[in-house]
């Protein structure tokens, strides 16, 4: 987010708003009206929050500074102090600056003069004849200090988020398993390492999500669920101040049309994401009964043991030979992110292993091909189309799944507190004994 520069156009947007609403006056608070996370300066993106309370699409709670008398509301002589305090510096601590709009016709002068101090230029806004435009005067003085958005020098580090159990779904990491024969819910535990950068002008930070450790999911007579960390997942970010578009959505169909290679069945994935819109890209795709990776690269198989260092597309043999599969995720999408929300892509390569004792390192009865699963703090939605090779079956029946997480301040996770951080995602796994399967995931940290 550029920094709030104090100039012709501002002066003359503060000027209109008192010709608009004046009339009342108002005293500031000891704190700086405006300065909502406590940095002693006002940036563009706390007026925002300011004029996003006055509109009654924010909660106070966002930003309490700009409710100056403690009446639950945010005035416009309370949003005139904050704009005072972006153009000239908040006031030394003890100061009082004032606000005064007279009433509508007058000439209104919007003052920040701090007592016991030299007094700082005052931008006024005149209004000569009723429906001008009001004119801005006033000098900056040297060195007074422009508004800015959040600090540049702050990193954010890494912090270990410990998964959740508990007794109910909704309190817990929980994966929600949607198939052809039956739901399943199942626990999970384990934890994750979120790692985020320096904190940019912008109010934003680069961040990574990886698994350091995931303890096996067991499926009785199926297997245990054995999920691997996979590196090498585009970054996510987090948004200090909130406004960007963080919801995620999985597209997945089983059956995009024949194929003879993995090569083949991936270019024609890339082009179906592609049309979903430009925020959709490939996160996995194969061509059923060829070897993906490893040694036999691209041979046809019937088992994943004939795919040494890879896997053989589809079940064990395959169900479906020359069917191509192909899996989108959707990133940014959605309305305006609370601050404080998430999103990153969370790296697996997933085995399913027998016996179902519990213990992961028994011989594989599956490998999955690795997968970068996008997580959001927002809302995350997906499904499967053609499900199991069946022409206009979906998993889930209803308009895909829906789960919400929850975000974290900025601050409490660099001092790496992530209780309460909550990342929910989907992803989509074609051909297993269970046939397709549709899985839902929440990750809750403590």
């Amino acid at each position: 987010m550029a920094t709030f520069a104090r100039g012709a156009r501002l002066s003359a947007a503060i000027g209109a708003l008192a010709l608009l609403f004046g009339g009342a006056s108002a005293q500031a608070q000891s704190t700086c009206v405006g300065d909502c996370n406590g940095d002693n300066m006002v940036a563009i993106n706390e007026l925002i929050i300011g004029v996003n309370i006055a509109l009654g699409s924010a909660p106070v709670s966002e930003c309490p500074s700009f409710d100056v008398n403690g009446d639950g509301m945010v005035t416009v002589n309370e949003l005139i102090q904050g704009v005072n305090n972006a153009l000239n510096g908040c006031p030394p601590p003890g100061d009082t600056p004032t606000v005064t709009a007279t009433v509508p016709g007058d000439t209104p002068t919007v003052t920040a003069t701090p007592t016991g101090t030299a007094a700082a230029s005052t931008p006024t806004a005149t209004n000569t004849v009723d429906g001008d435009t009001p004119t801005p005067t006033g000098t900056p003085v040297p060195g007074t200090p422009t508004a800015t958005a959040t600090p540049t020098d702050v990193i954010i580090g890494e912090h270990a988020c410990t998964l959740v159990t508990g007794p109910q779904p909704g309190d817990r990491t929980t994966l929600f398993l949607q198939t052809q024969a039956l739901p399943l819910t199942l626990p999970a535990s384990g934890s994750l390492l979120i790692s985020c950068g320096t904190i940019m002008p912008d109010g934003k930070a680069a961040c990574d999500c990886n698994v350091t450790s995931f303890d096996p999911v067991v499926i009785p007579a199926i297997g245990d669920v054995c999920v691997n960390p996979f590196a090498g997942c585009p970054q996510g970010e987090i948004d200090c101040d909130g406004g960007n578009a963080m919801d995620t959505d999985l597209k997945a169909n089983h059956n995009i049309g024949a194929c003879e290679s993995n090569a083949e069945c991936s270019t024609a994935c890339d082009a179906v994401c592609d049309g979903f819109g430009p925020t959709y890209t490939q996160i996995s795709s194969g061509c059923e009964g060829y070897c993906l990776g490893g040694a036999n690269d691209e041979a046809a198989c019937s088992q994943d043991t004939e795919c040494p260092g890879g896997t053989c597309v589809g079940a064990n043999p395959p169900a479906h030979n020359d069917a191509c599969g192909c899996v989108c995720s959707g990133t940014g999408l959605g309305g305006a992110s609370p601050a404080g929300s998430m999103s990153c892509n969370i790296g697996v390569q997933i085995d399913v292993e027998l016996p179902s004792n519990g213990v992961c390192g028994d011989p594989p009865t599956i490998i999955l091909a690795p997968q970068c699963g996008a997580v959001t703090t927002t809302t995350a939605t997906g499904q499967i189309v053609n499900a199991n090779n069946t022409p206009g079956k979906l998993l889930p029946v209803e308009a895909g799944s829906n789960l919400t997480g929850a975000g974290i301040d900025c601050s409490a996770l660099t001092s790496s507190s992530t209780s309460g951080l909550k990342l929910v995602g989907s992803l989509a796994f074609f051909d297993s004994t269970l046939g397709d399967i549709h899985s839902g995931n929440v990750f809750q940290c403590e």
